[in-house]
């Protein structure tokens, strides 16, 4: 009876491996990851950002101010703990992205996507404006598409929506 079951459950592994193997991203999917985080982002909510990034999710921000330029890497946790230290920081936040463009590997196992985020927000009663070129990486993990890794480039200069 225990082989049996033993049995059952490596056929039932091997089969749900095989499922997830054969899976294809779409743009769609990609577009619905974004949807979700860009969601979660307006409403500062750190945990439903977390669903969407995948365990080995990495993140490079280059901030190429010409007195210093700066480079941030951080790890998913790194990540997640700053924006959540960061939002709570905040008096009042908004988050547009825009340009949208995704590609889809031709294996259709992974994709990426590029886009322009604007953020404006005040701190201690000064309104600053953000704005980001960011280019993300997809692939599955556990049969859900996940944004593996994240680099922002800081776009200097004036940047004030017009």
């Amino acid at each position: 009876r225990m082989k049996l079951i033993n049995g059952a459950l490596a056929i039932a592994l091997l089969f749900s491996t095989q499922v997830f193997a054969d899976q294809k991203m779409t743009a769609d999917m990609v577009r619905q990851v974004i949807e979700a985080t860009d969601v979660a982002a307006k409403q500062r909510d750190t945990q439903a950002i977390g669903v969407h990034l995948g365990s080995d999710f990495f993140k490079y921000i280059d901030l190429p101010y010409d007195e210093v330029p700066l480079a941030v890497e951080m790890n998913r946790q790194q990540y997640l703990d700053h924006i959540d230290q960061g939002w709570g920081k905040l008096e009042a936040y908004q988050y547009v992205r825009e340009g949208v463009v995704i590609n889809i590997a031709p294996d259709g196992r992974s994709a990426e996507s590029f886009s322009t985020i604007t953020e404006t927000f005040k701190v201690d009663g000064e309104e600053m404006i953000s704005k980001v070129r960011e280019y993300a990486s997809f692939v599955f993990e556990n049969g859900q598409p996940v944004i593996v890794r994240v680099e922002g480039i800081v776009l200097t200069g004036d940047t004030t929506p017009k």
